[in-house]
């Protein structure tokens, strides 16, 4: 008979009358013969084969029985028995019978209300070499299944078998049993698999299911002599599901009892109803193995994985946990050590762990001696009041490497250690995501007990709750390469909070030591404890973002950081990396960093100030106590827009020793207004004042002795003396008392000299005169088609300038390099005497300098760099030997790149623009003349208007930056050359010299926000000039000259020019 259609009806969940009616069919397609009533038996050797279709019923008797060597071979047999007393079976195979049946029913029934239960089962079999297999059947037994010993064997294969009691047990050393595609049913309270005492039960993809209490027992009972103490009970299980569908009782999916293992391979355990275990183990010793496994338990108070004294179990490959109840646990480790065994060992790589009621532990061990080791685990808790992972005490172990905790429910912990349990995070993530639930929380029983934690390459994050927690108990945290962010309270809440258990228990010293770690939310303490030691260290490019008013000792490396997110308080702060004070942002809420006790300094302090005059808002340094060593100080500057100081703005406050430097590393600037730090007293100051230290006092010099009247001769009688006059002595000099409500000197920041450089430049880069461009080559005039004399030109010159602003503070110094090529288009005469010149010109300009400020260490470089584009006309009086009046007049249109960069901050770049016009006249005389040489007296006149103008500007600080131009420039000058020609070649020569004067209108300047400065001695400018001019040839003429220019306040300029012109 085929019983592959039934088995898979059952697996399919078919009604149990479907499965009835399948067997009858089956029977009825049979042959139907006689009842055989009588005991088949098989021994010494017999091999009996029973006939097709048979069936065998006994009463109170065997219905197979092969002993000795003995077989019984049977298909789509019928075996029945009604148990009347202890001891009967079915079927029995011993001392080495075999029975071998396919397409079987085997009913084994009962008609007592009493029974031996131990001794009741469908089939038995022990001994050495004997064997039951059975395929393609079904078994329905009142009590046992099978029960297997001392070294017998029995085979199940694609067959359904029904226990109303017990399943399959396999006791003894070389006991074994192998179920292979087959289905098991329990209709009472019953264990499914029972290997004892050494034995095997292997299973391949079979379902186990029903009102069972222990899915799969593997033990090795404690009174049974053990001959080979490495022997162990083993339940080997693939493509196995076992279900345990007990609603109110205890109900185990494993369970290993003694020196036992379990090797489970892509196999699911379901456990249904409260108190339940997937997996049970106590004393195992043995190393279980669960793989690419489901473990679910269904019901509250339950138990996914639970290890007990000694027990060893290792889940991999993608397992996965979930227990859907209350109060449940999904790794468990418990050790008494009285036992003295090994540790209770539980290890989980791969494994996904989730839990979804409430009041649940994802991993705990529970006394010393037991031990948890996680890696590559996902562990998720949805309930409230929810913990991931829990240390219970001192000698537990939980430790867990690439764990994704992902704790979800309110009021929940991600993890909490506990009385110096011995746990550790390794390249981890704890997101704590529930209201008022924390990361790590630690506690001890008594104060003086303590904690200790190493969290490595890890992430700590909570949404509603503090990342670190210490209730009670001295802690020493360490912190390798990790970050935690704690959010208690808000976005900038708290990441470490120290409290008290009760008032009896509290928290003792705390010593928090980040290692290239970071840690973002405040450091608080509400503990009573007031002797205990709360002590933060930064070392190796940590840092710590946020408040703290409760530490005793923070500490802070060369490579850490303190990012001050609002007022804090420290005992002592040790300061060799940085404190940033962050950023007042909108609300402008500035801080105050207090230091009860000692500051020493070696590394930076970043602050925000309002830059403006003394009673600018800004963040503040208070130290209580006394300072060492030297600080760098840095200052940003928050929506100040700059102004002059009397004492400045106070930022450090020292009430001890004051013997630290505070020394400004930064470019403190605002508007035009540059600061420095400066003490006064203990305290230290921003300033934009400098204070000059007075001429020394005239000492006065002692007054010379009045003159003593003579005695006079006798006999005169002489007169009364007159009292000499009281001597002149000198005022006495007013002393200094340093007071600084005098006013000093306003600090003016270089970068106010370079815009006024950029400016300047951009507006006489371009300026020309005639004689910038004589000379004239043979041309077609575009305009009447005759030939005329024209020109094409090019000039460059070099120049260098110095100059110092009106403020006195500013030296500029500028370098240039101009271009310009240009040439005639057009030419007529009115006159035929008189001659118009039209032409066109271009130019490029470069233009690069520095600015260095008197009262500023820094410096500012300005660059300019720009194009022109223009026209040109001249008129000539007489045009045959230039001699007479002449007019010249260009306008030209300009634009430019600008930048500026001060030293220390952003590089400001602006645009600038304009148009610049020129008239210009002058009347050559000559004074005498022979064949070949004259000499020649020219006065002229120009007048310039510069209207170049630039953007403008915001800096990146929010200085306001405007310059001032418009300026008309007037020259007045001379010049007086000699003319000669060769008569040989007709080349001419020209040498000359030139003496002008030079006014300007107006200054050019720049307004930083409010506060103006503008190049100063610029107004009167005296200019010599010499050069020559000359023709080398018909074709090509030349002329160079140097240029020097003086005016007043140390300005000068030098200039060197070559031209040449080219007939074509």
């Amino acid at each position: 008979m085929d019983y592959t259609s039934i088995l898979r009806c059952f697996r399919k969940s078919c009604h149990i009358s479907a499965i009835a009616l399948a067997v009858n069919a089956a029977l009825a397609s049979s042959q139907v013969h006689a009842a055989v009533t009588t005991t088949v038996i098989a021994a010494s050797g017999q091999d009996i084969t029973l006939t097709t279709g048979e069936q065998h019923t006994t009463d109170d008797r065997l219905v197979l029985s092969a002993s000795n060597t003995g077989t019984i071979r049977g298909e789509d047999v019928l075996l029945s028995t009604t148990y009347r007393n202890s001891g009967r079976s079915v079927i029995a195979a011993y001392a080495g019978g075999q029975v071998i049946l396919k397409g079987a029913t085997i009913n084994h029934l009962n008609a007592m209300t009493g029974f031996d239960p131990d001794r009741t089962q469908a089939i038995q079999a022990y001994g050495l070499g004997s064997l039951v297999d059975i395929s393609d059947s079904r078994i329905e037994s009142f009590n046992y299944i099978a029960q297997l010993s001392d070294g017998a064997m029995a085979r199940f294969h694609n067959t359904e078998m029904i226990a109303h009691m017990h399943g399959l047990t396999a006791k003894d050393i070389g006991t074994s049993i192998l179920v292979t595609d087959s289905d098991i049913t329990f209709l009472g309270q019953s264990t499914g698999f029972n290997a004892r005492n050494g034995a095997q039960i292997t299973a391949r993809n079979t379902y186990i299911h029903g009102d069972v209490s222990y899915g799969s027992a593997v033990s090795w009972d404690s009174n049974y002599a053990v001959p080979n103490q490495t022997l162990a009970s083993k339940g080997i299980y693939d493509h196995v599901t076992i279900e345990t569908q007990r609603n109110n009782n205890v109900g185990y999916g494993i369970w290993q009892i003694g020196r036992s293992q379990v090797l489970m391979n892509d196999s699911h355990i379901i456990t249904h109803g409260s108190n339940t275990s997937g997996i049970f183990a106590d004393k195992s010793q043995e190393v279980s193995e669960i793989r690419n496994t489901k473990i679910e338990t269904l019901g509250s108070t339950t138990t996914a994985v639970s290890m007990r004294n000694g027990s060893q179990i290792l889940l991999a490959d993608n397992s996965e946990i979930t227990t859907s109840g209350n109060n449940s646990y999904a790794l468990y480790a418990y050790h008494n050590n009285s036992d003295n065994v090994a540790p209770t060992t539980i290890t989980a790589s791969d494994t996904t762990i989730t839990l979804n009621g409430t009041d649940s532990y994802g991993a705990s061990v529970e006394s010393a001696g037991s031990q948890i080791y996680l890696d590559n685990v996902l562990l998720t808790t949805q309930g409230n009041k929810s913990t991931g992972l829990l240390a219970k005490t001192a000698g537990s172990i939980l430790h867990a490497n690439r764990l994704d905790a992902r704790i979800q429910g309110d009021n929940s912990l991600g993890m909490r250690v506990q009385n110096g349990a011995d746990a550790q995070l390794n390249n981890s993530v704890l997101n704590v995501s529930g209201n008022n639930s924390h990361g790590i929380v630690f506690n001890t029983a008594n104060t003086n007990d303590s904690n200790s934690m190493q969290i490595t390459g890890s992430h700590i994050e909570t949404n509603e709750g503090y990342a670190i927690l210490n209730e009670s108990g001295i802690l020493d945290l360490n912190l390798n390469g990790s970050t935690i962010v704690g959010r208690s309270g808000g976005e900038n809440g708290v990441a470490i909070n120290v409290k008290d258990l009760s008032s009896t228990v509290r928290s003792g010293a705390v010593a928090i030591t980040a290692d290239d770690s970071h840690i973002v939310g405040d450091i608080i303490s509400q503990s009573n404890n007031a002797g205990a030691a709360f002590d933060v260290t930064l070392n190796n490019a940590s840092s710590f973002t946020g408040r703290t008013p409760d530490v005793d000792s923070m500490t802070i490396n060369d490579t850490s950081q303190w990012n001050m997110t609002d007022s804090s308080t420290v005992s002592m702060l040790a300061n060799n990396g940085s404190v940033v004070f962050m950023s007042p942002g909108n609300s402008g809420a500035f801080k105050t960093l207090t230091v009860n006790g000692d500051y020493h300094g070696g590394g930076n302090v970043v602050i925000n100030t309002t830059l403006e005059d003394d009673a600018s808002q800004t963040d503040k340094l208070v130290i209580e106590g006394s300072t060492s060593g030297t600080t760098g100080l840095f200052v940003n500057n928050h929506n100040g827009s700059g102004a002059q100081t009397t004492e400045g703005i106070e930022v450090i406050t020292v009430a001890g020793e004051s013997d630290g430097i505070f020394a400004l590393r930064n470019r403190v600037v605002a508007g035009a207004y540059e600061y420095h730090v400066a003490k006064t007293g203990k305290n230290w100051y921003l300033t934009s004042s400098v204070y000059e230290e007075p001429a020394d006092p005239v000492t006065p010099t002692e007054p010379t002795p009045p003159l003593i009247p003579s005695e006079p001769a006798a006999p005169a009688t002489p007169g009364t003396p007159t009292e000499p006059a009281a001597p002149d002595y000198p005022a006495q000099p007013v002393e200094d008392n340093g007071d600084k409500e005098d006013e000093g000197v306003r600090v003016i920041r270089p970068e106010a000299g370079a815009y006024v450089a950029n400016l300047v430049q951009a507006n006489t880069l371009f300026l020309t005169r005639l004689h910038d461009r004589l000379g004239e080559t043979q041309y077609t005039d575009f305009l009447t088609g005759e030939e005329n004399v024209t020109s094409l030109w090019l000039r460059q010159d070099g120049g260098h300038n110095r100059s110092n602003t009106r403020s006195g503070q500013l030296k500029t110094q500028s370098n240039r390099y101009v271009v310009q090529i240009g040439g005639d288009i057009a030419q007529w005469s009115q006159s035929g005497l008189d001659r118009f010149h039209l032409g066109a010109m271009a130019g490029y300009g470069y233009v690069q300098g520095h600015t260095d400020a008197k009262y500023s260490a820094y410096r500012a470089k300005n660059r300019v760099d720009g194009y022109s584009l223009g026209l040109y006309g001249t008129w000539y009086a007489n045009q045959q030997d230039k001699s007479g009046l002449y007019v010249d007049s260009w306008v030209q249109h300009a634009w430019f790149n600008n930048s500026v960069q001060g030293e220390g901050l952003s590089a400001e770049k602006y645009h600038s623009q304009g148009w610049l016009a020129s008239v210009e006249a002058g009347y050559s005389f000559n004074l005498s003349q022979n064949d070949r040489v004259s000499y020649w007296l020219q006065p002229k006149a120009q007048a310039v208007w510069m209207g170049i103008h630039a953007d403008k500007h915001i800096e990146t600080n929010g200085t306001s930056v405007t310059g001032n131009g418009d300026n008309v420039l007037t020259r007045l000058g001379l010049r007086a050359y000699r003319q000669q020609t060769d008569a040989g070649t007709g080349r001419t020569l020209q040498p000359f010299i030139e003496v002008n004067w030079l006014h300007n209108t107006k200054h050019f300047g720049v307004t930083m926000n409010d506060v103006s400065d503008y190049q100063a001695g610029a107004r009167h400018i005296g200019e010599a000039k010499v050069g020559i001019e000359g023709n080398i040839s018909p074709g090509l003429s030349v002329w160079g000259s140097v240029t020097q220019q003086i005016g007043d306040k140390g300005y000068r300029d030098s200039q060197a020019s070559f031209g040449f012109k080219y007939s074509f």
